[in-house]
C-alpha cells in the first residue's frame, strides 16, 4: 500500500472517530430545556444577523416550556400528557405521546402542583410564547432592542421560577454547568438594559419634571413609553397609532385575550376616552390614562354612565353622563 493511500485511510479513520464522539446525543428533560435557553442567550448576545434573533426567540420559548414540564413532572409524570387519562409510562419513555400544551402547563403548575407564578413572570414568558407562535406560523416583524428586552425579562422570569422550584444541585453535572452559564450570560443582559436606560436617563428625567406619564411599552416591556403625543418608546423605538398601542397594551401588558373573554366572559380593558372619544382609555392599577390624548386620571375621578356605559369625568349623583341626562330632559319636553 502506497504512503499516500495509508495517509488517506489514516485521515478517514480520524474523521470517523471524531464523528463517533457525537454519534450519541442524550439530554434529560431539564438538560434539554437549559441547553435551549443557553443557546438562545448565546445567539442573542453574539447576534450578527436577524435570523440569530429569530432563533433566539424560538429556542428560549422551547427551553422555558421544557423547564416548566420538568417542574410538572416532579409533581407526577402523567401531568405532562395532554390527556392524563391516557398517560402511559412506556409511551412517555418512547416519546410517543401528545404532550401537554403551554397553557395547560401553567394551569396545572398553579392548580395541581401548587406552584406560585407571579403575574409578571407569567406575562413575560407568555409574551415569548406569542412571539414564537408568530414566527412559526406567520410573518414576523420586530426590532432588535425589543427582542433583547423580551428575552431578558423572560430569562429573569424563568431563573426566578427555577430558583424557587428546582434544586439544581440534585441534577446532573451537565444541568448544573448549563445553569451556571445561563446565570453568567443573564448578567450581560442586565448590563445591556442598564446601558440603554442610562442613555435615555436625561430624557426620562425631563419627562418626569414635566409630569408626563410613562407607561410600559407593549413591545419591549420597559417603562419608557411617554404619554406626550410622540407615541414612541424611548427604549426600543416602538411606535404605532394610538388605537393599535392601546390594543397591544391590553394584550401584552394586561394579558387580555379576546377569545377567552368571548368564550368565558371578561371585559375589554380598552374603553372610550371621555375627552377625545377614541377607544384608547386604559385602566391599570389606580391610574386611568388615554393613549390618544395623553390625559390621565386617578381611578376615582371617572364614573361609568348607567345609561350609555361610557366613562365621564366629574361627580354626578344621578349616575349618568351629561349627554344622556340632556337626552332624557329632551324626551320629557
Amino acid at each position: 500500500m502506497s504512503q499516500q493511500i495509508q495517509n488517506i485511510n489514516l485521515n478517514n479513520n480520524k474523521s470517523m472517530e471524531k464523528e463517533r464522539k457525537f454519534s450519541s446525543i442524550e439530554f434529560d428533560l431539564l438538560e434539554n430545556g437549559l441547553d435551549f435557553i443557553d443557546n438562545s442567550v448565546k445567539s442573542i448576545l453574539e447576534s450578527k444577523k436577524a435570523s440569530d434573533l429569530k432563533y433566539s426567540i424560538l429556542h428560549i420559548s422551547s427551553g422555558i416550556e421544557l423547564v416548566l414540564k420538568e417542574i410538572l413532572r416532579n409533581e407526577h409524570w402523567s401531568l405532562i400528557f395532554e390527556n392524563v387519562d391516557k398517560a402511559d409510562y412506556s409511551r412517555l419513555i418512547s416519546g410517543d405521546f401528545q404532550s401537554v400544551t403551554f397553557d395547560k402547563i401553567i394551569e396545572r403548575l398553579v392548580k395541581i402542583a401548587n406552584i406560585e407564578i407571579s403575574n409578571q413572570n407569567r406575562k413575560h414568558i407568555s409574551t415569548i410564547k406569542k412571539k414564537r407562535n408568530k414566527i412559526e406560523h406567520f410573518e414576523f416583524k420586530d426590532n432588535d432592542l425589543a427582542i433583547k428586552s423580551n428575552v431578558s425579562k423572560a430569562l429573569s422570569s424563568i431563573i426566578e421560577i427555577i430558583n424557587e422550584n428546582i434544586k439544581i444541585d440534585d441534577y446532573s453535572n451537565t444541568s448544573q454547568k448549563l445553569y451556571k452559564d445561563i446565570l453568567k450570560k443573564s448578567a450581560k443582559f442586565n448590563e445591556f438594559t442598564s446601558t440603554i436606560n442610562s442613555r435615555i436617563g436625561e430624557d426620562l428625567a425631563l419627562l418626569n419634571k414635566r409630569n408626563i406619564v410613562l407607561i410600559d411599552c407593549p413591545d419591549c416591556f420597559q417603562h419608557t413609553l411617554p404619554l406626550d403625543g410622540s407615541l414612541t418608546c424611548l427604549f426600543c423605538g416602538y411606535s404605532d397609532t394610538s388605537e393599535n398601542i392601546a390594543s397591544a397594551f391590553a394584550i401584552n401588558i394586561l394579558d387580555y385575550n379576546s377569545y377567552y373573554a368571548y368564550k368565558y366572559g371578561g371585559e375589554d380593558p380598552v374603553k372610550s376616552c371621555p375627552d377625545c372619544k377614541t377607544e384608547t382609555l386604559i385602566f391599570k392599577d389606580n391610574l386611568v390614562f388615554c393613549i390618544n390624548c395623553d390625559r390621565s386620571w386617578d381611578e376615582g375621578d371617572l364614573n361609568l354612565c348607567d345609561d350609555c356605559q361610557e366613562y365621564f369625568e366629574g361627580d354626578n349623583d344621578i349616575g349618568i353622563c351629561s349627554g344622556c341626562w340632556s337626552r332624557k330632559l329632551e324626551e320629557y319636553d
